[in-house]
């Protein structure tokens, strides 16, 4: 029996398959990427979350080919000390990156930013 997916037939409903690169294929257009969710969010306007429960996927996992996998694990390795320090203060890292705050931050980019916030979280910022 296969694994359907009920709203556009595709055969993988469940899994996540891959081509002979090693690379995810995408349940929407077929076509294969080293970094599935970013094609998603980019070309069909999906969110990750979404896509994982409509395809039938753990929402806990990334979707990466094996190739991006071992480079951020390679990252992670070479920056392990700064990794944990900084997930303990619920910060991520980008090697070199000072980190932008509020007085960096443009007021174009502040609204961007706030409203991103409201679509993104509607009930967290309830309109008067």
């Amino acid at each position: 029996m296969d694994n359907i997916t009920p709203q556009t037939g595709h055969r993988h409903y469940g899994m996540v398959a891959y081509d002979q690169a090693g690379k995810p294929i995408c349940h929407v257009c077929g076509r294969s990427f080293n970094a599935l969710l970013t094609h998603v969010r980019h070309v069909h306007k999906m969110e990750p979350r979404a896509y994982k429960l409509t395809y039938g996927l753990n929402v806990t996992k990334g979707i990466l080919s094996e190739k991006t996998q071992s480079k951020l694990k390679a990252a992670v390795s070479k920056n392990l000390e700064v990794v944990l320090e900084n997930l303990s203060r619920g910060v991520r890292y980008q090697e070199g990156h000072q980190g932008r705050t509020r007085d960096k931050l443009s007021e174009q980019g502040r609204q961007r930013l706030i409203q991103y916030n409201k679509e993104r979280h509607p009930k967290q910022n309830p309109t008067p």
